[in-house]
């Protein structure tokens, strides 16, 4: 996944900061620099977001303090990344900003915004793949990992407990949803609830069956082959 990326590349570097940027993030005049004269007045900062042309950041009165930062650009201290753990890579897509930026705090480093360096989060990655298949393929995975990372994130810091109550709505909302869908013959939609139906099964099966794992991949094999033609 992407912060497991970011872990693997991070180990390379040499500097004492390192910018972690998503593919379609393109930076803008002075945008390191003005990122390296904030981490240079706040020497307590664990993660530095920059601004973007086309997404207001909603800092409050909090300002330069941020309570997240989008995972699209994020700069780092690179021991400060290190003693934090790095991204959890259990993570594939989805919350390893959150994730990264709750640990941060937990060891007291702040999270800044840097007005003045900015960069563009850009749509064109989007546009530039061919509409059937960003839409059959991206959208299906992306909403599987959306479901796994918001069940692990919970889990991690709530519980099991709280992550299973607060997902339950969620599940049978898809479980709905999956059969309007069917119904009114919309594939697409039908099958975006079917992906998060999978993603929360997973994480359900994943934390029942926890210290045994060969079990949970024994019946996630079930799921997929069996229990999964209910929602075909």
């Amino acid at each position: 996944g992407f912060g497991d990326a970011i872990n693997f590349g991070a180990k390379k570097i040499k500097t004492n900061f390192f910018l972690a940027i998503t593919h379609d993030v393109i930076l803008k005049k002075n945008t390191l620099k003005y990122l390296i004269s904030c981490a240079e007045k706040n020497p307590e900062f664990g993660i530095i977001g920059p601004n973007y042309t086309n997404i207001k950041i909603n800092y409050g009165s909090s300002y330069p303090y941020l309570e997240t930062i989008l995972g699209s650009a994020m700069f780092f201290d690179t021991k400060r990344f290190f003693r934090i753990g790095g991204f959890d890579k259990n993570f594939f897509m989805y919350y390893e900003d959150n994730d990264i930026c709750q640990r941060a705090k937990i060891n007291k480093y702040q999270l800044i915004f840097c007005k003045k360096s900015m960069v563009e989060h850009s749509e064109k990655s989007k546009k530039s793949i061919p509409h059937a298949i960003y839409k059959e393929i991206n959208e299906y995975k992306r909403n599987f990992h959306y479901m796994r990372s918001y069940f692990y994130y919970n889990k991690k810091y709530r519980g099991k407990f709280i992550a299973t109550i607060v997902s339950f709505p969620i599940l049978i909302r898809s479980i709905v949803k999956f059969y309007f869908f069917k119904l009114v013959k919309n594939n697409l939609k039908k099958n975006i609830y079917h992906s998060r139906l999978n993603g929360l099964i997973y994480s359900f099966l994943e934390i029942y069956y926890e210290k045994n794992k060969n079990s949970c991949y024994r019946w996630i094999w079930f799921y997929r082959n069996q229990f999964n033609k209910l929602f075909e």
